[in-house]
């Protein structure tokens, strides 16, 4: 009997994953959910390679595209943490170095422009710029009327692999000022979303 039940979670290994705690969930997957899970571990794979033979400046340098990057045309999730203020955005690298943002549950800005680099295998920086609308028409003389102003944050992190297959980074926020130097202001994190979203037919 105990040969039986050895044989049979032994063929059931490869279908069980983690549910935390120590616990183990049948967890089914469909062969196409298994192919993207697949590439995705290529793509980890490949970049943690090319870091453990030390050749960062030849597979991502900052002259090169990032067009071949692994992060290029992937939708991420970002997590800001500033000033004890939390928004998580909807973020896509595009392969040209630029970045378009989504949907929000942050401040509302009025236009944004981004642009992302991957430093070396394990470096990732991103740039934004944000465009906010200020105060109110003047019904007083006292007061300021509407203006509009731009917030620019540096988001430079590490590039992890979470379970293996999904890309990841985490990191600081950093304020990049000419005369007071680069201050970090805060935390973030992004996860890759791209194989999520796709699965519920949102791209």
């Amino acid at each position: 009997m105990c040969r039986v039940v050895a044989a049979f979670v032994a063929a059931a290994a490869p279908l069980l994953s983690s549910c935390g705690d120590g616990v183990r969930a049948f967890t089914p997957q469909s062969p196409r959910r298994h192919a993207r899970q697949s590439a995705s571990l290529g793509r980890i794979t490949t970049l943690l390679k090319a870091e453990d033979a030390g050749s960062d400046s030849a597979a991502f340098s900052s002259s090169s595209s990032m067009a071949h990057s692994p992060f290029a045309g992937r939708h991420f999730e970002l997590e800001e943490l500033e000033d004890a203020e939390s928004s998580t955005t909807d973020v896509l690298l595009n392969a040209d170095s630029s970045v378009t943002l989504g949907g929000s549950n942050g401040p509302v800005w009025t236009s944004s422009s981004g642009s992302w680099e991957q430093t070396s295998n394990v470096h990732f920086v991103m740039v934004l710029t944000r465009s906010y609308k200020g105060g109110r028409e003047g019904r007083e003389t006292t007061d300021m009327g509407e203006f509009q102003y731009d917030v620019t944050r540096t988001f430079r992190g590490e590039v992890a692999a979470v379970g293996g297959t999904v890309l990841a980074v985490n990191g600081d926020i950093v304020d990049v000022d000419e005369v007071f130097g680069d201050r970090r202001v805060g935390f973030f994190n992004m996860i890759d979303t791209t194989e999520e979203k796709d699965e519920l037919g949102l791209l």
